[in-house]
């Protein structure tokens, strides 16, 4: 009897410490029903494993907490994930920029664009808009407008280009980097920069939190032992690190890490900065420097979070809230308050100049005057959209798959008629991502006493994502916008969590944290899948949701465009070709559409269509490259006669020829076709052959196969010609 008494705790104290390394071992069998699967989780079961080792060993040898080695081990492995996130990112997907990781002396993206004109003493783009958009009676009617002959998502005010989104980024990192280098930062690095620091302070922010608490325990003489440092068990510091790195939807964003992205990413790191200078900031209220120093980094970090997102201005209230306290405990004084205020009302001001001089008012941050390629997005609250936006937000569940990636985003939408009016992507609901959360919902009500400042703390938190959470659902459903809310519902969720496991006794505990840890792996197991597809999720239930879309809103070109250029990407040309066609009865002006509709035909043997297609769009506009290149390439290489022009191909080839440089293999390929066509085999060769050899330095093998077999023709006399 007594054996058995004391095997149950031993057992109990056993799993609560060796949860994260148990978990994964007992999801092995389970993961055998799956094919595949079970090699991840015994790999994530040796990742796990041997950073408990190297955590014993440096706690031993450095006699530091084991918890906080598995902290940094954790934190070290996430920003490696989110930094090959970004390196891997889909080339198709990164509007505004062609260039991945790579540094470069070129302008690519926005923010490349941005740090040129500053250094220039102009905060435009430096872009000169298109005749054919200067023409334009009202430049900002979507059903006007060309594709193609605009920068798409800038804002447009007489006659220049701005962006709407923060220019924080640009500030902070493009243009001192810029500066110090002549060379520009890669946007996809900037956005897994921006996430990590973003990550990390949200874990001192956590860390921070239960400090205080620690501390108001100690004083109040609680009767469970506790010392300074939060996080007692390697399992807290396994939870924390996984569900803060993981659950906040980084790594969904950095699988696209566009240019409002990097915004967005920069929101998070700056105000997360802020939450955790603040909470310094108390626990330094007795020392009087050290609190200034605290006061000053928090004002000036929250104000370059509104710098980066206009819409983080309500973590403003957190710093009235810590001032409040500090009046309570009649530790607020004149210079405190200087601290914080200085910083902040500075930027804040420059931030009103900055908008003033584009637009001619201080809270005109371009919004008004943006241009989207596909709709107009100016806000219209509808409450529809708030549905739909809160059910996506807080409840819409993940789409489990047999095989890999197991786990994507779900395009399926429950209720047929309440679709998001305005914007509609797949996302995965906070409480199917990490259910535990919904223990944030306690922190008013909570039985166990709770630091008063904390708890009023954490209930700010949870009023700034309420606002995120309502604001972003009426405004569109998109899984980037969580990253402005979930860091605030999950640190007061992990935190009451905590203070529950601390609190509970015996089996309560056990069983607590056991599911604790489960909601861990699952919400890091989902995050690691899913994002394989990014935000698009599956490409064949993304491209049904679109169709599905045209039955309600079929008075328009852009879903057409896009569930086209969907089929597309999955080798479905035939059933590409009537979207684009019923987008030209909408609009028969479109560039982009009759661009790939010419295309297409032209590929399923209609090529006299396809040819005319083209020609009609290359009237729209002239000075497109790849138009050039691809009629160019038509002309000189089509199998009819009827249809071939060398004269025209060389002409249109020279121009495309110009326009890139002299440096693209695959323009260089067409001009020694048309050279060929034209009867200039010397020329053709010469051309082909450099093309080859700049197609082999770039790793572009199926491009260099082909010209190898065209030099072989050229040498021998003979034209190249498409096959029948």
């Amino acid at each position: 009897m007594n054996s058995a008494a004391t095997l149950m705790p031993r057992c109990s104290a056993f799993l609560l410490r060796y949860w994260p390394w148990l978990g994964w071992l007992l999801l092995l069998p389970v993961c055998g029903l799956f094919h595949g699967l079970w090699r991840y989780a015994l790999g994530f079961l040796v990742i796990t494993s041997v950073i408990a080792l190297i955590a014993f060993a440096v706690s031993k040898t450095f006699k530091v907490r084991q918890s906080v080695v598995i902290l940094a081990l954790w934190s070290f492995l996430i920003g490696w994930f989110y930094l090959n996130y970004a390196r891997t990112a889909n080339p198709n997907l990164l509007m505004g920029s062609t260039r991945q990781a790579e540094f470069s002396d070129a302008p690519d993206s926005y923010f490349d664009l941005l740090t040129k004109s500053i250094m220039e003493g102009r905060f435009d783009l430096g872009v000169t808009p298109s005749k054919e958009f200067l023409s334009l009676a009202d430049p900002y009617d979507t059903e006007t407008r060309i594709h193609g002959t605009f920068l798409n998502d800038a804002s447009y005010y007489r006659g220049k280009y701005y962006i709407y989104f923060g220019i924080t980024p640009v500030l902070t990192l493009f243009l001192p980097f810029y500066e110090a280098t002549g060379i520009f930062f890669p946007g996809c690095l900037a956005a897994a920069l921006f996430c990590f620091l973003g990550y990390l302070f949200s874990l001192l922010s956590l860390l921070a939190l239960c400090h205080v608490q620690s501390c108001y325990d100690c004083a109040k003489e609680e009767t469970w032992p506790r010392s300074i440092w939060p996080l007692q068990s390697s399992g807290h510091a396994t939870l924390a690190a996984l569900v803060l790195g993981m659950g906040n939807f980084c790594p969904f964003m950095l699988r696209q890490p566009f240019i409002y992205q990097i915004a967005i990413a920069s929101g998070f790191c700056f105000g997360m900065i802020g939450v955790f200078g603040l909470l310094r900031a108390w626990l330094a209220r007795e020392k009087g420097f050290a609190c200034l120093v605290w006061l000053a980094i928090s004002g000036a970090s929250l104000s370059l979070a509104v710098g980066s997102r206009p819409t983080l201005i309500i973590c403003a209230i957190l710093p009235i809230l810590l001032f409040y306290f500090l009046q309570h405990e009649n530790r607020f004084n004149a210079g405190r308050l200087l601290a914080f205020s200085i910083p902040y009302c500075s930027y804040g001001l420059f931030l009103a100049l900055y908008n003033y001089l584009r637009f001619g008012s201080p809270i005109e941050f371009g919004w008004k005057y943006q241009l989207n390629g596909d709709c107009n997005l100016h806000p219209v609250f509808k409450l529809q959209d708030l549905a739909a936006g809160l059910f996506g937000f807080l409840m819409e569940p993940p789409k489990l798959l047999p095989d890999d990636p197991y786990v994507t985003l779900h395009w399926v939408w429950p209720f047929p008629g309440l679709w998001h009016s305005r914007f509609h992507e797949p996302v995965i609901g906070m409480l199917w991502l990490f259910p535990p959360v919904i223990l944030a919902l306690l922190v008013p009500w909570s039985c166990i006493r709770i630091d008063p400042f904390v708890r009023f703390f954490l209930g700010c938190l949870l009023v700034i994502f309420t606002f995120f959470l309502v604001l972003n659902a009426s405004v569109a459903q998109t899984a980037r916008y969580l990253i402005d809310l979930l860091p605030y519902v999950l640190i007061p969720g992990l935190f009451m969590a905590f203070l529950f496991s601390d609190h509970a006794a015996g089996q309560r505990r056990n069983v607590l944290m056991v599911i604790l840890g489960v909601s861990a792996i699952w919400c890091t197991a989902v995050t690691f899948f899913a994002q394989k597809c990014g935000l698009e999720g599956d490409l064949a239930e993304k491209t049904l949701h679109f169709q599905r879309l045209l039955k309600h809103r079929p008075d328009g070109d852009s879903f057409n465009c896009m569930t086209a250029k969907l089929l597309i990407r999955q080798n479905r040309l035939e059933e590409a070709i009537p979207f684009l066609k019923k987008a030209l009865e909408f609009n028969p002006e479109d560039v982009v559409a009759r661009h790939n509709l010419g295309k297409l035909l032209y590929q399923q043997g209609s090529r006299a269509e396809g040819i005319r297609n083209l020609e009609e769009s290359l009237r729209l506009q002239s000075g497109s490259r790849e138009l050039l290149n691809d009629l160019a390439w038509m002309l000189a290489t089509a199998p009819e006669d009827s249809l071939r022009d060398g004269k025209r191909a060389l002409e249109l080839a020279l121009l495309a020829d110009n326009a890139s440089g002299g440096n693209d293999p695959a323009i260089l390929d067409t001009l020694a076709a048309a050279y060929a066509e034209s009867g200039d085999y010397p020329r053709a060769l010469e051309t082909a052959r450099r093309a080859l050899e700049l197609a082999e330095r770039q790793g572009n093998a199926a491009l260099s196969s082909s010209l190898k077999e065209e030099i072989a023709r050229y040498e021998s006399g003979m034209p190249c010609r498409e096959p029948q």
